[in-house]
């Protein structure tokens, strides 16, 4: 029977596509990438692999381990250490991942078995052996001095670190909610208050009393909201500054801090940064926030901050980041600025604008892809 095929039928449906496992099941990320056609596919998804390429196709995800499946009666676990699926895509000659981008999925048991924590300490000099095509850099690496990066979504993955934190404490208290959709409208009740001020229609105040503030306002509409103290409020609020890098982030900031002056540039509280710089050995030379400006990206005065406290001309700053706006921001200053798509920033469900903008200096599928356009664009070579 086709893998999965097979999965469906042992996990069940709704498990293939579930931020949550089927109960009981380590959450251990096993990522079996499906070979599909795309003429067949109705509603393709960019993804990442695990060496952090961008493909425009479906992805099985599934937070089990090998014991669970060992559990679910496979007659054979090992077939997950090789994914040669059948169907349309060996037709042609190979997978059309494979085909469109040119780069080969790592499908051995290490590419599936690796969970966050192994990726994240895996060599700090590993790199990726080829960017797809859609990656380019159209500077001169010798004019760029220092690089100024956004944190939540571009370097942290917030939605793991949030969904997993609620997860956990609701589920202490006996409450079963939808983490997704309730960090959705977090996030969102969140930007309409940094909105609000910087239009002048809401007194300044730090990302940390938004989020918490705005926790209260997301609780007081919710039939399950009244259940959760204080305490357990803060809690919940407190883990925005505990989230956790991708695991590209670290190695590509290793690379990049051999070359560059490297400075954080978000709109967080700087009590959140400095904790998750600390906590995950960030190479960091300086942690800069919108928060020393009383205000938030896009407003110039927080690149023009970038500028004063790096010592360089602003088209000497490369600003790196997953959103658009703030690059658009950026670019309007007079930095460079580099895109890092983001596909799961919101989720494997979630929506995500990941397309090319002709204002682009670079863009690369990961931290590690930038470090080596770089590198490789420069006069000196690598390091």
């Amino acid at each position: 029977m086709h893998l999965q095929h097979r999965l469906r039928k042992q996990l069940g449906k709704r498990h293939l596509h579930s931020r949550h496992p089927p109960a009981g099941v380590p959450t251990l990320y096993i990522r079996v990438y499906a070979e599909i056609d795309l003429a067949r596919c109705i509603q393709p998804r960019q993804m990442h692999d695990i060496s952090g390429h961008y493909n425009r196709f479906d992805v099985w995800y599934l937070r089990v381990n090998r014991k669970a499946l060992q559990s679910a009666r496979f007659e054979d676990p090992a077939e997950l250490e090789d994914l040669n699926f059948d169907g349309p895509a060996a037709e042609h000659g190979g997978s059309p991942t494979e085909k469109a981008s040119g780069v080969k999925f790592q499908t051995q048991k290490e590419s599936l078995c690796r969970d966050r924590s192994e990726s994240m300490n895996q060599s700090q000099e590993t790199s990726v052996a080829r960017p797809p095509e859609t990656a380019f850099f159209r500077i001169d690496p010798s004019s760029i001095k220092a690089l100024a990066f956004d944190m939540q979504g571009t370097l942290l993955d917030f939605y793991t670190t949030i969904v997993d934190a609620g997860t956990k404490l609701t589920g202490s208290r006996g409450i079963h909610v939808d983490w997704t959709d309730v960090l959705n409208r977090w996030r969102k009740a969140y930007r309409d208050q940094l909105d609000g001020i910087l239009a002048g229609t809401i007194p300044w105040k730090s990302t940390d009393s938004i989020y918490r503030s705005t926790l209260d306002g997301l609780l007081g509409e919710v039939d399950w909201g009244s259940a959760l103290s204080p305490e357990d409020r803060d809690e919940l609020s407190a883990a925005w500054s505990t989230l956790m890098p991708w695991p590209d982030t670290r190695p590509g900031l290793v690379q990049l801090h051999k070359r560059f002056k490297l400075s954080t540039l978000s709109n967080g509280s700087m009590a959140s940064l400095i904790n998750i710089v600390k906590t995950h050995d960030l190479p960091f030379d300086c942690v800069l926030t919108a928060e020393l400006v009383d205000s938030s990206k896009p407003d110039p005065r927080v690149y023009a901050l970038a500028q004063k406290s790096l010592g360089v001309r602003a088209d000497e700053i490369l600003m790196v980041a997953c959103h658009k706006y703030d690059l658009a921001a950026a670019k309007k200053f007079g930095f460079k600025v580099a895109f890092i798509p983001r596909p799961l920033e919101f989720g494997p469900l979630g929506q995500v604008d990941v397309g090319t903008e002709a204002y682009f200096d670079a863009i690369a599928p990961s931290l590690i892809d930038l470090a080596n356009l770089l590198a490789a664009n420069s006069a000196d070579g690598p390091v």
